[in-house]
């Protein structure tokens, strides 16, 4: 249910291990799924040419409501946990970002809650970002 913000430089792809071509980019991307499997899919972008430095590639979450609050209730508003893998590999590695985007809140009224630069060796990892939002929420994968 993600969708390509149609805004960035370039989009992300759903690949598999199985249909990928690494004759053209060895030494970069997984071998596999976060399962280790050939068969499974994940998105994927290409961080080499004809990437340049400052493209942006913006993968978007569906919009989530937030509970409305118990007026009866003196607890905080609860929190959120967003959780992905990623594989970083490669010798072209740039950014990752999560952002969070709150209804009536432009994107630029905060930073990332997550971030990570460069090659982080072949292998998946889980990234959890803890999310405390007053209204309904979108997050935001950005690799520039």
């Amino acid at each position: 249910m993600f969708t390509q913000d149609k805004n960035d430089d370039f989009d992300w792809m759903r690949h598999s291990a199985a249909t990928r071509d690494t004759k053209y980019t060895p030494n970069t991307g997984p071998s596999g799924d976060r399962a280790g499997s050939k068969q499974g899919f994940y998105m994927y972008i290409e961080t080499s040419r004809p990437r340049k430095e400052g493209d942006t590639a913006r993968l978007l979450s569906p919009a989530f409501n937030v509970a409305p609050k118990n007026p009866y209730s003196i607890t905080s508003p609860p929190a959120y946990c967003f959780s992905f893998y990623y594989h970083m590999y490669g010798k072209h590695i740039g950014s990752l970002n999560a952002f969070v985007k709150q209804k009536g809140q432009s994107t630029s009224d905060t930073g990332p809650v997550w971030s990570l630069s460069g090659n982080q060796g072949d292998r998946w990892r889980q990234a959890k970002i803890t999310i405390h939002p007053v209204s309904s929420f979108q997050v935001r994968e950005m690799y520039s």
